[in-house]
């Protein structure tokens, strides 16, 4: 394969909360690409003085790009917030000049083990690939599965678990299912890590915000970022073969933890993955 065939751009998104000394590290990485852009989303609720911190060690930097004030968010899991957090590192990238063929969501405990060039070539040799899950509810190890979108879940499960349970009871006895909205005829699952195409990532946020009954309800559903972008994916891809498994690995035991690694013990895994997350 000559290099005018793999020369694919990319430019990754990167959601980050804490340890900006790791998140760093992380940058460098991704800056041994020469063509990558690097977008970046710095909770709200993070000490002032580590977004600072970031912004000068990278003010330089005509490639690296971290989210000003007005577009950052206060993220909490199971939130729409985190959904709002990635559109709006999206949107951001979208305007950038001369977009880049792919956009590759990551979490500040990401970290690629293989080479850059290599993940280029991959997504060369399966151009138009969408690198995400798109699952049926299989996909979810433990607890609540439908009840996610079913019902309106308008809480913080881990600040309000008690008030949080008591809502769900009480749509869950009344019957007050929710409707999908209008073009959704089933809900996907899967991790909110993703590789998708320039086109694709610009028709499904195109639909988005022009659509409010998407957004309303995506912004009570529990865990958004576990289907809002797998649901539109698998809506807008005509072909399924075109959806293909998430870059990244990861592990979750029977209780949905997360398994953690460390940079000196990263797992062996198959050649096509290229990034592993809840690296500490």
């Amino acid at each position: 394969m000559t290099a005018s065939n793999w020369d694919i751009s990319i430019t990754y998104l990167i959601l980050a909360h804490d340890n900006p000394a790791r998140l760093q590290a992380l940058i460098e990485r991704l800056e041994e690409d020469p063509s990558a852009k690097i977008v970046i989303h710095y909770d709200q609720k993070s000490p002032r003085h580590e977004y600072k911190r970031l912004i000068a060690v990278n003010e330089k930097k005509t490639n690296v790009h971290i989210l000003p004030k007005p577009q950052r968010v206060a993220c909490g899991w199971g939130e729409f917030s985190i959904a709002q957090a990635t559109l709006n590192l999206i949107q951001y990238a979208l305007n950038l000049p001369e977009p880049s063929d792919y956009f590759y969501l990551l979490s500040g405990t990401c970290y690629p083990i293989k080479p850059l060039h290599e993940l280029k070539v991959y997504l060369a040799e399966n151009r138009g690939g969408a690198f995400i899950e798109c699952k049926d509810k299989s996909w979810i190890k433990d607890g609540m599965c439908d009840d996610r979108y079913r019902y309106h879940h308008f809480l913080n499960f881990r600040r309000n678990p008690w008030l949080f349970r008591r809502l769900y009871w009480l749509q869950r006895d009344m019957g007050l299912i929710r409707r999908l909205p209008k073009g959704i005829n089933e809900i996907r699952f899967g991790s909110q890590w993703w590789c998708l195409p320039f086109e694709l990532l610009q028709n499904i946020v195109e639909e988005i915000l022009q659509s409010p009954e998407m957004t309303r309800f995506f912004k009570t559903v529990w865990i958004p970022d576990e289907c809002m972008f797998q649901t539109l994916v698998f809506k807008h891809i005509a072909s399924r073969d075109k959806i293909v498994k998430t870059l990244t690995y990861y592990n979750f035991d029977d209780c949905g933890q997360p398994e953690i690694f460390e940079k000196e013990s990263l797992p062996k895994v198959g050649n096509d993955y290229f990034f592993v997350r809840k690296v500490f």
